[in-house]
């Protein structure tokens, strides 16, 4: 197994904590099996990418495994979501895609419908404003994650019921 310079010095900068008893600043992404999930996630999310010609680049936008491999396994946990919702993000931006790969579906409908219903809101100028107000798809995924879908659908629920008083 050939590792990269970067990791050694991490692994030995982990292990000199440890042998110290001190509690690291900082964590691994995760198992290789959590790795391997997300590097065949982000070199999908690559492949839609390219397939309905987004035009996205950069190192997140990257066809070869190894890379995204070898970033997961020197990532926090943090970083390492991050990185796969901001993809998530922007292929919800690129007019070919339907559904971002590896997003979460139900999540992905609630910010689709929360973009739909500002939409609704700015066309007929109601000028409602608030947080549950705006055009971010990663707004809305990222709230959604944390909410349960009684929660979710109580919030589409309140946003068109705000729509309908307007607009009366």
């Amino acid at each position: 197994m050939k590792l990269s310079l970067k990791r050694i010095i991490r692994h030995s900068f982990l292990l000199l904590l440890l042998m110290l008893g001190v509690e690291p600043p900082f964590s691994y992404a995760a198992s290789k099996m959590y790795c391997s999930i997300y590097t065949k996630t982000a070199v999908a999310q690559n492949a839609q990418n390219i397939k309905n010609n987004c035009g996205y680049t950069g190192p997140r936008w990257n066809s070869d495994p190894e890379h995204h491999k070898e970033w997961c396994l020197n990532a926090s946990a943090q970083a390492a979501q991050g990185e796969d919702l901001a993809r998530i993000g922007q292929l919800a931006k690129c007019p070919g895609v339907q559904f971002p790969t590896g997003a979460d579906k139900r999540c992905n409908m609630y910010s689709i419908v929360s973009i739909g219903q500002n939409k609704a809101n700015l066309s007929t100028g109601c000028e409602l404003s608030g947080p549950t107000w705006n055009a971010n798809y990663i707004h809305h995924y990222s709230w959604c994650l944390n909410a349960s879908q009684e929660l979710t659908n109580a919030q589409i629920t309140a946003r068109q019921r705000e729509l309908d008083k307007c607009v009366q």
